[in-house]
This record gives structure tokens, sequence and C-alpha cells, in this order.
């Protein structure tokens, strides 16, 4: 039976098998999440600064994250690339993190 809560830790095995894939957890899907909206709305931003676990419904938000991701780094200079992926990932953890009620 598959869990519907797997999806991070999907993610998490997706990326220790391949380096160009991201680790991620809520707090940087909730940065991203937030930094992609649209428009401004407290109503999507305070219904995001709830939200405590990414399931399998929010695939979408982690592969439009995926794309994201891999074409950013993709811009940074090949020597560069794991430090920025490592700064990349913690600003996004903190971001997410400061958000959360």
């Amino acid at each position: 039976m598959r869990s519907d809560y797997a999806l991070v830790f999907k993610q998490f095995g997706s990326s220790l098998s391949n380096p160009s894939e991201p680790i991620v957890d809520q707090h940087v899907l909730r940065a991203f999440e937030i930094g992609t909206l649209e428009e401004f709305s407290e109503t999507q931003v305070a219904h995001l600064r709830k939200k405590s676990t990414y399931k399998s419904s929010d695939k979408k938000v982690l592969d439009d994250y995926r794309r994201w991701f891999q074409a950013t780094i993709l811009r940074i200079p090949e020597h560069e690339r794991d430090v920025y992926k490592e700064k990349l990932d913690k600003f996004l953890f903190l971001k997410g993190k400061a958000v959360k009620i």
C-alpha cells in the first residue's frame, strides 16, 4: 500500500540517486509556492502558512519546483553548483519556516 504522505520522502530518495534532483521538505515547498503566487492573496498565503504536510496531491508543486530548481542550477557555473544548491536549499528552508504559523 502506498502512502499519500510519501511525496517528500520519495523526492529525498531521488535526490540521493541523482545529484540534479533537489532535496525538499515542507518548508522549501511552502517558500516556493508563496514565491510563485501569480498575485498576492492573504487568503492563499494564510492557507500555505497552515499547511504542514505535502501529499501526493501536491505533486504538481513538487514538479514545478524541480523544474525551476534544475533550470536555476544550470545557470550556475558547474564548479559552483554544489555550494549554490546547498545555499539555495537553506535559504528556502529558512524562508518557508519563517512564514509558518
